[in-house]
């Protein structure tokens, strides 16, 4: 399969839709919101997603927001990512926030078989370790962590090297409710 860059460029009011030779499309809603006076505040309310709350973001996110929704190997991605901008003005990715949705999601190993695939890892190298976090069994690596939350439906975060680490991803991670659902931390 062909690759699909992460990163999208994408006009502050329109969409970009994208004819991808992998056999994907992808289509970009831009919803950018302005740098405010600290490039390090996070919303005040906790940002929702495909029906994900996110209730715990790490300090170090810059403000500048963007949903994109596309579509890779018979699965739909629904992604919400936070940027910093850099001294010259340019924006850097610090978190991604993905649900994913697609019947070939239908337990742990064919989620880390498709993220193999999409990420383009070397499957004897990429090996998340498990990660219990209260009552959910969750997969991480360096600057990804996933999960299934049942069969077609998946969560999964991703960081680039050097920006946040295992950590921040982890606490992100057990912060993430299903709207509707009780807290994978909370007891039964």
């Amino acid at each position: 399969m062909g690759t699909l860059r992460h990163r999208l460029a994408v006009p502050a009011t329109g969409v970009l839709v994208l004819a991808a030779g992998l056999g994907g499309a992808v289509t970009a809603a831009h919803a950018a919101s302005p740098p405010a006076a600290s490039d390090h505040s996070v919303p005040r309310r906790p940002p929702v997603i495909d029906g994900f709350t996110l209730t715990h973001l790490p300090d170090a996110l810059g403000s500048r927001t963007s949903e994109h929704t596309y579509t890779w190997g018979d699965v739909g991605f629904r992604n919400l990512v936070w940027e910093s901008q850099l001294p010259n003005g340019a924006y850097r990715v610090d978190l991604n926030a993905h649900i994913l949705r697609g019947d070939r999601l239908t337990d742990h190993t064919s989620l880390h078989q498709f993220l193999t695939d999409y990420l383009e890892r070397d499957p004897d190298t990429w090996q998340p370790t498990e990660v219990q976090l209260g009552n959910r069994t969750v997969h991480a690596a360096e600057t990804d962590v996933f999960w299934l939350v049942r069969p077609g439906v998946a969560v999964w975060l991703s960081t680039r090297p050097g920006r946040l680490d295992r950590t921040d991803l982890l606490t992100t991670a057990e912060g993430i409710r299903e709207i509707g659902q009780q807290s994978p931390t909370d007891p039964p």
